[in-house]
């Protein structure tokens, strides 16, 4: 005979699947969690996308403080009663490289005459001192 624990409580992943997803670490059945079982998960976002918040909230609206494990690990105790964890995502925006073609050869050459004069300076001042 099964015996089903009345007491057992749910851990419900509310996420955008385009955006990224929630998994459950350790073998841990999100669908038969007990009272202060610390449940382990993660948060992955897809390409394109990094969590923005992570937001976890039991059945009467209150937050359940949970806490950062690794890049993208967290863990929480779960509470008397069942939780909603909603991770939100944001899109990100790539720049490989940023140039300003205007201004890259006028800063070099700027670089340069300064190196000029200082050596030239420098030169000076060793014939000057020489003398």
């Amino acid at each position: 005979m099964d015996f089903v624990n009345s007491d057992s409580v749910k851990a419900e992943a509310k996420v955008d699947e385009s955006e990224g997803e929630v998994t459950f670490n350790n073998g841990v059945n999100p669908e038969n969690l007990e009272e202060g079982m610390v449940v382990s998960f993660r948060v992955q976002a897809k390409d394109g996308y990094t969590l923005n918040k992570l937001k976890i909230v039991d059945q009467n609206g209150n937050e359940v403080e949970y806490k950062k494990v690794s890049e993208d690990e967290y863990e929480f105790t779960m509470p008397v009663t069942n939780v909603t964890i909603t991770p939100e995502f944001r899109k990100t925006n790539i720049i490989d490289e940023i140039t300003n073609p205007q201004t890259s050869t006028k800063f070099i050459g700027i670089i340069i005459a300064i190196l000029i004069a200082y050596f030239a300076g420098y030169r000076n001042f060793k014939k000057e001192k020489k003398s």
